[in-house]
């Protein structure tokens, strides 16, 4: 454990920004995406390995699965250069929280805090994967 977090400190901190944001949308696909409540009756909620949530679930993923496996001794060729692939995983996972609201009617009383968090995270992502930033700075021994 105590390498796979040495190797995550030598990334560069876009690509760091994005993978915590990937374990993020991780996370944020367990949570409730739609709740709603009958009274007495119960309630019912989705989460969001359901519907456009998927778009989300899948990026997030293959995000963090893409920085882990390699680390971990699996070897396996990308069909895009990592760099775009990123870009279109970081969309993906933006897509899905926001397609999903769109499918809602915008009724946010309806909207569990499962899509609050993919949204965050997916924006995140998006944003580092088209912006340019800093390397890492330089572990101290």
């Amino acid at each position: 454990m105590e390498d796979l977090k040495k190797k995550f400190e030598k990334e560069p901190v876009g690509k760091q920004r994005i993978l915590i944001a990937g374990l993020i949308g991780v996370v944020a696909s367990f949570l409730p995406w739609w709740s709603v409540s009958f009274g007495s009756f119960g309630s019912a909620s989705m989460n969001g390995w359901h519907s456009y949530g998927l778009l989300t679930t899948i990026a997030s993923l293959a995000i963090v699965l893409n920085w882990l496996l390699p680390k971990v001794g699996v070897k396996y060729k990308l069909p895009w250069k990592e760099e775009m692939m990123l870009k279109v995983l970081s969309v993906a996972m933006l897509a899905g929280p926001v397609i999903w609201v769109i499918n809602v009617s915008f009724s946010f009383s309806m909207v569990g805090i499962g899509v609050y968090l993919a949204l965050v995270a997916g924006g995140i992502a998006a944003y580092y994967a088209f912006a340019k930033t800093k390397k890492a700075p330089k572990a101290t021994k």
